[in-house]
């Protein structure tokens, strides 16, 4: 007998989506996408990324992570974060009946946009949220030459 199998193009879609960005920038990685040795990614930090004027701002979500185990580098026109979320351990005399928060190592890259000051990003930690800026270069406004007649 045959089984059905449910099928969900717009899952294979974005599988297909990943597939391709990751072949065209490995550093480039999204929630639910595979990590670098192909298997499933156990967890993947949210991220918002906002611009107004004069900058871009990166947020991440970094529950029960301790600064100290957030690395941020810049490299080639890149933004990496990463980092690691250590597991819940049993302590003695404790036994878990669920877990589901999941921890492990995580990587997030990011393409920094062309107008990006790549030596001036900052990045800060506050309550569990990683908040990266990136400064926009000034753009150099033309200067008008007024034209004289001899």
């Amino acid at each position: 007998m045959n089984a059905l199998i449910h099928w969900n193009p717009l899952l294979e879609l974005q599988n297909v989506q990943d597939r391709i960005l990751r072949a065209m920038n490995p550093a480039v990685s999204r929630p639910g996408a595979e990590s670098r040795n192909g298997n499933a990614a156990a967890w993947v930090p949210v991220a918002d990324i906002a611009e107004d004027t004069g900058e871009y701002i990166i947020q991440l979500d970094l529950p029960g992570i301790a600064r100290e185990d957030v690395k941020v580098t810049v490299d080639d026109g890149h933004l990496v974060i990463e980092g690691e979320r250590r597991t819940a351990e049993a302590a003695e005399g404790r036994k878990f009946h669920r877990t589901e928060r999941v921890g492990g190592r995580f990587r997030r890259g990011f393409s920094l946009p062309e107008d990006a000051e790549a030596d001036r990003v900052t990045a800060e930690f506050k309550d569990g949220v990683l908040l990266v800026r990136l400064p926009k270069a000034e753009v150099k406004q033309p200067r008008r030459i007024e034209v004289t007649v001899n």
